[in-house]
C-alpha cells in the first residue's frame, strides 16, 4: 500500500520496510553514508571499459590494507571518508600512518606531483603512489636519506617475458621509461616500482 502526499511517497509494505532495513544495515556495516554510496554509483568513468583506473584504485585500497594489517601502522582519523572521496572525485590524497611500534610514520600519497625546477605543476610527473618513511622522536634517518621514498606506478597491462624480443614491452623497458624518461627517481634517488 502506498499513499502519495505532495512529492513524498510513504510505503507501508512490510517487505519494503525489511529491504530498507537491510539496506541501512549494509551501509552501517560498510561504514558508508547514503550520499557516499550515491557518489560511487554515479561514477560512470569507472566502468568496465576503464580497467586501468579500476586497477589503480584497487592498488590504493590494497596498499592501505597491507599497511594496516601486516605493517601494523595506524591510519589517521577519517581515513575511510578521505579514501572514498579521493576515489569518487578523482583527486589526490595524502595519508600519514602512525607507526608507534616501529618508531617511524609512513606517508602514503596518491597522485603526487614530483618536484621539478622550472616546470609548471601540470607538466611535472605524477606517479600513482609514493610512500615516504618519516623518522619519529629519537629515530634517525634510514640509510643516510632523511626521507626514503618508494615511487609506485600501477600498470594494468601484460608484460612480455624479458628474454622474448618483439612480443611487446617488457617490465624492464617499462621501468627504463619511468626512470630514464619520466625521472621518477629524482630528486633524492627514489626507488621506482611497477605494480
Amino acid at each position: 500500500y502506498a499513499a502519495f502526499t505532495g512529492s513524498m511517497t510513504y510505503v507501508l509494505n512490510p517487505d519494503y520496510r525489511g529491504a530498507l532495513g537491510a539496506y541501512r544495515r549494509a551501509l552501517d556495516a560498510a561504514g558508508l553514508r547514503a550520499s557516499q554510496l550515491d557518489g560511487l554509483l554515479r561514477m560512470e568513468d569507472l566502468g568496465i571499459l576503464d580497467l586501468p583506473a579500476v586497477y589503480e584504485r584497487w592498488c590504493l585500497l590494497r596498499i592501505v590494507a597491507v599497511l594496516r594489517e601486516h605493517i601494523r601502522v595506524v591510519p589517521p582519523p577519517g581515513f575511510r571518508d578521505r579514501l572514498l572521496g579521493c576515489v569518487t572525485n578523482r583527486g589526490a590524497l595524502s595519508l600519514r600512518f602512525g607507526g608507534d611500534a616501529i618508531g617511524r610514520d609512513l606517508l602514503v600519497e596518491y597522485q603526487p606531483r614530483l618536484p621539478r625546477e622550472g616546470l609548471p605543476d601540470k607538466q611535472r610527473p605524477n606517479p600513482d603512489f609514493m610512500l615516504t618513511l618519516i623518522p619519529r622522536n629519537g629515530h634517525g634517518a634510514i640509510g643516510g636519506n632523511p626521507h626514503p621514498k618508494l615511487v609506485l606506478d600501477a600498470k594494468c597491462k601484460p608484460f612480455a617475458p624479458i628474454e622474448e624480443g618483439g612480443a611487446g614491452r617488457s617490465l624492464v623497458e617499462e621501468l627504463d621509461e619511468l626512470i630514464g624518461k619520466k625521472r621518477y627517481h629524482e630528486p633524492g634517488d627514489h626507488r621506482a616500482f611497477v605494480l
